[in-house]
Formats: structure tokens, C-alpha cells, sequence
């Protein structure tokens, strides 16, 4: 089939070519999506033809299952194969955006950064971009106060709990931390903090992303779109959070964040007839713990409950029937000197961004009349979800021979979920052993 030739007809008996139509699926699974059908025409001389087809066909992403899994396995590797000495003393430490700061005032208590950092290997750098990381940061150690302002990740700058510093964990594919907060992080964002007591404190932010759906030719470097007319994925988000720290060493945090994405809803991208043009809202609660445990155990936990609603998509075909809710969680146990006194292990349990319920309603035209080809307007619901992706992760990492050598090891494992919604499938596993000279 000659897909620039098919069209599709929407309730208000509006042609839309197919050509001109697709969705880049993000963060948005369908329950069934080889149940869930298009109906398209092809126009022969005077006459037309129809196409059933089913909605997993005009979802742009990879066919090859196996070449997904390979790139999403190479990225995971690529990331942990970072420097695990980051605690600044060196200890081991898992933290991916280790911050470099050079002071550009200090008066008395009141001190001026600039900082700077590594990006997010995932994120796809375009032409133009900056390959790292920029902030400033201002504040005033008597007081508590300090506000903050960049470009780049915004979940890491606006996280209070240290012990989620992966990359990996604020992600909405990878991670369990507000992956809300993640689907805005990336470019600007600005906060302000206070202490509102003398163990509580307050935090305000915004985070902004914008970025290409491109990907790049590998033998030319020339950069094509995903999917041709889509306009680049834009979202930003409102962040609010309260923290407070008991004696025993307790640590709990409640935040709120209200994701805005303009044409887009939970990541996905639609164009033509399949458009998430007037965009979608998120309202995500978020409620953190960190504490230590016997036998040096550090803990850090973090879940989310999140709704999306929209005030309609101007397609002409697509309306939210149900507003998705979804749900994600992390739990991770840190042990520092395991073995020596600078190693470390980290034990985590992680289930990304998942939509427990929620629906799209599908309206179009299509043929109700064999014998006399009369066509009517038919609704056809699809539920949004999939299976639950669970994943466990291991790290461990040792500086050796007075901390010339690091060696780390890690492996991350998928134990429910589908491919769909897996950032890497079945096992993947490796170890790095680095020496300096």
C-alpha cells in the first residue's frame, strides 16, 4: 500500500491524509493496540476502497524489537560505565551529574557559583545545543535561602533526597523518581528555596524542556525528523515541595508538580489526525522518605500518583474518554563500605511511569453498509496501559590501589512488563575496571 495515498475521514466528514498522520508514542501505551483499529480509504478512479488497520501500524517507533533492545541495552551500558568515584572524598558515591563550581562572589555569608556539568546521555544533543550543563546558583548560608537557574536537568537541580543522583531515576522510561518532573527537564529552569523552620525547609521551581524528534544519519550526520510535521516536543512544569528532617535521622518530603505539554499528553506526540494539539495537564503528588538502617544501610523512597486532563485535542478524531492515572515508585538501598571503606552497594527496585487507567475515544467515519457503501460515524474506545514494568537494578563500585583504579559492576533486570514499556528488555549486565596513570 501507498501509504501517501490513504486518507482517513473524520466524524465531521473532513478528509485527512494518512501521509500527514502518526503518533510517536512517548510514555503512552495502548492496553491492545493490535485490537484497536483505523479505518483508511484509498481512492480508485471514481470509486474508493477501505483499510482496516490497527493503531500499532500508525505508531512511528522501532518494528525491529531486537534493534530496540540492542540501543536501549548499549545506552544503559554507555551510562554506568561512568566514573562511580563521586563522592568527593573518595568514596564511591552514585551520582551521575557531579557538579564543577567556580565562586564568582563571596560576601560573608552570601555566596555566588557558577556550576557546571555533564548532560543526560540519553537526551539526544541537536545542532546548536550545549554538550553540557550551565547554572548559577546564590545563597545565603545564615538565612538558608537559595535560588538557582540554568539549563539542563531540572528533576536533579530541584530534587531534595541525594540519594536518587542517576540520571536514570528521574527519567519517565527509566526511573521512579517524580518521572513527571522528568518530562519537563532539560532546558531552562530556575528555584527558590527557604528554611521555614530549623528542620524544615521549602522549594520552589520551574523546569522547561524543549526538543527535537529527530534522529541522525549515522553515515552523513544529517538529522531527520521522527515523524515529517511534527513540531518539536515542548513541555514545562511547576514544582513544590516541603520538607522536613526528624532527629533520628528520618527524612520526608511532599511534592507537587503540575506538568503543562503543548501538543503532546504523558510524552507522546501526535501529527494530523492523530494530533494532540491543545495539549494536556498533569497534576502529579510525589511523597519521598530517606533514613538509615541498621548495618549502614542507607534507604531513599519515592512515589507518585499522577492524573492528566485536557480541555479537548482540535484533531477531529481523538478526545480523552478517561483522564489517565499513573503511578511510579523507586525504592533504593545504599550500603557504604560493604567490603572496604570506600565501596559501596546499591540495591534498587524500580517501576517507571505507568498509566493504571484511562482511555482515548477514536470517532471517524467508516463503511456501515456493504451492499449500498453507506457510510456512518463510529466511536471506538481505546484503553490505555499495558503491563506493569518492574525492574531491579545492582551496583557496586571500589576505588583500588589508593584510588587509582576504580572498578564497578552493575546489572539491571526486568522482572514484569513488556517491551513496550521496557527501557531495556530481559538482563543487561557489565563491569568496568579504570586505572589512572
Amino acid at each position: 500500500l501507498d501509504s501517501d495515498a490513504l486518507y482517513l475521514v473524520t466524524g465531521d466528514n473532513v478528509r485527512r491524509d494518512l501521509g500527514k498522520s502518526g503518533i510517536v508514542r512517548g510514555n503512552l501505551n495502548f492496553h491492545s493496540p493490535d485490537e484497536y483499529s483505523v479505518v483508511l480509504f484509498e481512492d480508485i478512479n471514481d470509486n474508493f476502497r477501505d483499510f482496516v488497520v490497527s493503531i500499532a501500524d500508525v505508531t512511528a517507533g522501532f518494528t525491529d524489537e531486537e534493534l530496540a533492545a540492542a540501543i536501549d541495552a548499549q545506552t544503559y551500558l554507555e551510562e554506568r560505565n561512568a566514573d562511580t568515584e563521586s563522592g568527593g572524598d573518595g568514596t564511591t558515591a552514585f551520582r551521575d551529574m557531579v557538579e564543577y563550581g567556580a565562586p564568582m562572589m563571596n560576601r560573608g555569608d552570601f555566596q555566588v557559583t557558577a556550576l557546571a556539568a555533564r548532560r543526560d546521555p540519553r537526551e539526544a544533543t541537536n545542532s546548536g545545543e550545549l554538550p553540557f550543563q550551565l547554572g548559577v546558583r546564590m545563597s545565603d548560608r545564615t538565612s538558608g535561602r537559595e535560588f538557582r537557574f540554568g539549563i539542563g536537568e531540572g528533576a536533579l537541580a530541584l530534587s531534595s533526597q541525594d540519594g536518587f543522583g542517576l540520571f536514570s531515576d528521574h527519567r519517565p522510561e527509566t526511573g521512579g523518581v517524580n518521572p513527571v518532573l522528568g518530562f519537563a527537564s532539560g532546558g531552562v529552569y530556575g528555584m527558590a528555596g527557604y528554611r521555614a523552620g530549623p528542620q524544615t525547609r521549602l522549594n520552589f521551581g520551574v523546569s522547561t524542556q524543549v526538543q527535537e524528534r529527530v534522529y541522525t544519519l549515522p553515515w552523513s550526520g544529517e538529522e531527520r525528523s521522527v515523524l515529517d510535521g511534527m513540531d518539536p516536543y515542548q513541555a514545562s512544569a511547576l514544582f513544590g515541595e516541603v520538607t522536613h528532617a526528624f532527629d533520628n535521622g528520618l527524612e520526608l518530603n511532599l511534592g507537587y508538580t503540575l506538568l503543562l505539554e503543548n501538543a503532546a499528553m504523558l510524552g507522546a506526540q501526535g501529527t494530523g489526525a492523530f494530533s494532540f494539539d491543545g495539549g494536556t495537564q498533569t497534576s502529579a503528588v510525589t511523597v519521598g522518605a530517606s533514613g538509615d538502617l541498621p548495618m549502614a544501610v542507607r534507604f531513599d523512597a519515592s512515589a507518585t500518583l499522577a492524573i492528566t486532563r485536557t480541555n479537548g485535542f482540535s484533531s477531529g478524531v481523538l478526545e480523552l474518554q478517561e483522564s489517565p492515572v499513573s503511578t511510579a515508585f523507586q525504592l533504593s538501598m545504599t550500603r557504604q563500605g560493604l567490603v572496604g571503606d570506600r565501596d559501596a552497594l546499591r540495591v534498587s527496585v524500580i517501576q517507571p511511569l505507568h498509566v493504571e487507567s484511562g482511555a482515548l475515544r477514536y470517532t471517524s467515519a467508516r463503511i456501515t453498509d456493504r451492499e449500498t457503501g453507506e457510510m456512518g460515524v463510529t466511536s471506538e474506545t481505546w484503553r490505555l496501559g499495558g503491563e506493569r514494568p518492574l525492574f531491579a537494578e545492582v551496583m557496586y563500585g571500589t576505588p583500588l590501589f589508593d584510588g587509582s583504579t576504580q572498578l564497578s559492576m552493575y546489572s539491571r533486570f526486568e522482572l514484569t512488563g513488556d517491551q513496550a514499556n521496557g527501557d531495556v528488555s530481559g538482563i543487561t549486565a557489565g563491569w568496568r575496571l579504570s586505572h589512572e596513570f
